[in-house]
């Protein structure tokens, strides 16, 4: 058996191979060029002219980008929901009509942190405008902190039955 697999593979391996690979002068290579052709590329994705702009921002010092929605009063309203202890991050604009802010909240916010943002932030304009606030709270983690909720407390009354069961414990 092992003749057979050995004759095999030498009759694969000879059958494969051709006259001209033994051969070195057969062999043609071109030389490597490493010439600097200075062709431009073009610019598909819009980088090149990305790069250009950002240099001409830096070159200016412009220290404020300015906001037809961002003033300082809305500058001063989201200093003053930051300075909030549940509040991470704010940030407010606003338009002709409304006045808008977005604050991220720490992980042990409440619930409805919400409308306590929008008191304060009435409390500050004394507008009418209307006063939109955006959270990070969603109403998907509200669902999922209620099924939690719901189970631990479920979770608790069967331990208790089984634990009664298991001591044989009377109420």
């Amino acid at each position: 058996m092992r003749y057979i697999i050995l004759l095999s593979v030498m009759t694969i391996l000879f059958g494969c191979q051709t006259p001209k690979a033994t051969e070195d002068s057969s062999i043609q290579s071109e030389p490597l060029s490493h010439e600097n052709t200075n062709d431009p590329k073009p610019d598909y994705d819009g980088y090149d002219k990305s790069k250009k702009r950002l240099k001409e921002f830096k070159k200016n010092d412009v220290k404020h980008v300015q906001d037809e929605y961002a003033n300082e009063r809305t500058r001063q309203i989201a200093e003053s929901l930051n300075t909030m202890s549940d509040i991470n991050q704010a940030q407010v604009v606003e338009t002709d009509d409304k006045i808008i802010a977005g604050v991220i909240l720490n992980s042990h916010a409440d619930d409805q942190l919400a409308q306590m943002v929008a008191d304060k932030v009435r409390q500050i304009v004394n507008d009418e405008k209307e006063i939109v606030v955006y959270t990070d709270h969603t109403y998907w983690y509200q669902r999922i902190d209620k099924d939690a909720r719901a189970k631990a407390t479920q979770l608790g009354e069967d331990l208790e039955v089984i634990f009664d069961q298991f001591f044989d414990v009377a109420d």
